[in-house]
């Protein structure tokens, strides 16, 4: 709580561009590139110990801020993620991944590393589970529905997939077997 509130006063603090006399000195132009670098990794372990604490709210911020000045800081994305998702908002944290996969695929042609892809599926999945009834489980296939859906929505992250049309015989086959609670 103490490294979240004295990395929250520094940032705070920051105003403006570092050297900013010296516009074109290429010695300037690197110690603002070690600064900024160093910014982002401040704001990145605050959102990681905000999270730690539980103020949601406050590592979504610092990851905000740590994104603003790099959109291609992974490791802030990624608590950016976790963050909204502790704090219910699922479909915010799926919306960063997406935003994420598309800085990362526009400026270096790549797609987000393997720890952001496992944290995006974990939270699709807690995304999707199933509201529990008084009856139990939903057997009227819309949660089926809803979950191939989402795994729909995945694979159209994934470049050079073709994907499958939601309907059509395997689909409604996957219904009517959930509709009779057999275990899929």
């Amino acid at each position: 709580a103490e490294g979240l509130r004295l990395a929250q006063q520094a940032v705070g603090m920051l105003s403006g561009e570092l050297l900013a006399s010296d516009t074109y000195a290429t010695w300037a132009c690197s110690e603002r590139k070690v600064f900024l670098r160093d910014v982002v990794d401040a704001c990145t372990r605050a959102a990681q110990n905000a999270h730690a604490t539980h103020d949601f709210d406050a590592a979504v911020c610092m990851s905000r801020l740590a994104i603003n000045y790099d959109s291609l800081a992974e490791d802030a994305w990624q608590h950016l993620m976790r963050a909204l998702a502790a704090s219910g908002c699922g479909s915010q944290a799926i919306r960063a991944y997406f935003d994420l996969r598309t800085a990362m695929v526009t400026d270096l042609g790549i797609e987000p590393g393997p720890v952001s892809t496992a944290l995006y599926l974990e939270i699709l999945c807690a995304d999707s589970a199933p509201a529990v009834s008084h009856g139990g489980a939903d057997r009227d296939g819309s949660d089926l529905n809803r979950r191939l859906s989402l795994l729909h929505q995945a694979l159209e992250a994934i470049t050079g997939v073709q994907l499958p049309k939601l309907e059509g015989p395997l689909a409604a086959m996957a219904v009517q077997v959930f509709a009779r609670g057999l275990t899929v």
